[in-house]
């Protein structure tokens, strides 16, 4: 029988113990959440069974453990989804995905006890969680000293599914969603980037963002734009600015929107944005004033999936990327965008408000 330390971090669990005899409970580690959450991004309209569901909300309320049959069947789905609908993802990050899924479930066989520690003398001491993550690079032992934490009542528990951390990945890209222009090129993490906050935004009916989540008193504030159901008028955000110069033409670029998502009530729906751009060179014109102004390109998103955060006091994020036109874009151009939500291609749509807070406009540089 088989006896090791994890990571060598005293004040995590003990993992070992090959477990045989009993069924477990699964571990959802970081990569597994990154994997499901992506595949749901990118098909959120497709009917899923009841396991993948309580998967994905277990994962959207943070928490760490699943029944191991549930999550058996839960995994084999998402397999399932990704053959289905192989075209709507990027070839390599399917490829990696599948992979890992496919080294999840054969981890799922390999049992081990996860010990609760106890002190000799019955008193503990208190490190706080911020100074115990800057001090671990390894993800997968920040969580066994969560989950050793949740344990003090429960005792010892058999666990399975990566505890190991050996099968570490990175499946998170820019591109969260693609947009109606599949990328030739994959833009990186070393792509520039022109950031826009709310303050920078605007559209006709006010100059600043049109709600404010927080007191920023004892708490920080975030600003954010409304934008309703597409079924109400729509009053375009607008961003506004010039094409850097460094920016390599007929190149990929992208503009990536972040939401944020407050508890109202409303059933999970889909969401869908369209992105109409202007690109004015020297001494080119553009009518503002018009009701129907002709735009140099016009863009939209996938359907991309809303579901609450379960708490009042929380706001949940999502990113959707959209590729744009690289044909139309010259250096030194005027750009304005021009942001709405329209009406998803498959299901029902998210019946709320949703609070655009930030975009950044990506490109490949000289």
């Amino acid at each position: 029988m088989k006896y090791s330390i994890y990571k060598n971090i005293a004040c995590t669990a003990l993992l070992g113990f090959p477990m045989l005899s009993y069924g477990a409970i699964a571990y959802i580690p970081t990569e597994l959440k990154q994997c499901i959450n992506m595949i749901r991004g990118i098909t959120p309209s497709c009917n899923v069974s009841s396991n993948l569901e309580d998967l994905c909300a277990i994962i959207q309320e943070g928490r760490m453990l699943m029944s191991q049959d549930t999550m058996y069947e839960a995994v084999q789905e998402a397999l399932l989804l990704m053959n289905t609908h192989r075209t709507q993802f990027d070839d390599e990050q399917r490829k990696t995905v599948k992979q890992y899924l496919r080294r999840y479930l054969d981890s799922l066989d390999e049992k081990h006890l996860l010990l609760t520690p106890h002190s000799e003398t019955g008193k503990t001491i208190a490190w706080p969680m911020s100074l115990v993550t800057r001090s671990l690079d390894d993800r997968a032992a920040l969580d066994m000293i969560y989950l050793s934490n949740e344990l003090l009542l429960t005792k010892n528990i058999a666990i399975s599914g990566d505890i190991s951390g050996k099968n570490t990945i990175d499946v998170i890209k820019r591109k969260h969603y693609r947009g109606s222009h599949h990328h030739n090129h994959k833009q990186n993490k070393q792509d520039p980037v022109v950031i826009f906050n709310a303050s920078t935004m605007n559209n006709s009916i006010s100059t600043t963002p049109t709600i404010v989540f927080g007191t920023g008193v004892s708490s920080p504030s975030l600003n954010a734009w409304i934008m309703t159901p597409s079924t109400t008028t729509q009053s375009p955000i607008n961003i506004e600015f010039g094409v850097p110069a460094d920016l390599k033409t007929k190149k990929d670029i992208s503009l990536e929107l972040h939401f944020l998502i407050q508890q109202n009530g409303t059933p999970a729906g889909n969401a869908r944005m369209q992105v109409n751009g202007a690109y004015i060179g020297q001494d080119g014109t553009f009518n503002i004033f018009s009701s129907t102004p002709t735009f140099t390109t016009t863009n939209d998103s996938h359907d991309f999936l809303i579901t609450e955060p379960t708490s009042s006091n929380s706001l949940k994020h999502i990113a959707v990327t959209i590729s744009l036109d690289k044909d139309a874009i010259m250096n030194h151009q005027l750009v304005l965008y021009s942001i709405t939500r329209i009406a998803p291609q498959d299901g029902t749509e998210y019946d709320n408000n949703i609070y655009l807070a930030a975009a950044s406009f990506i490109y490949t540089a000289k």
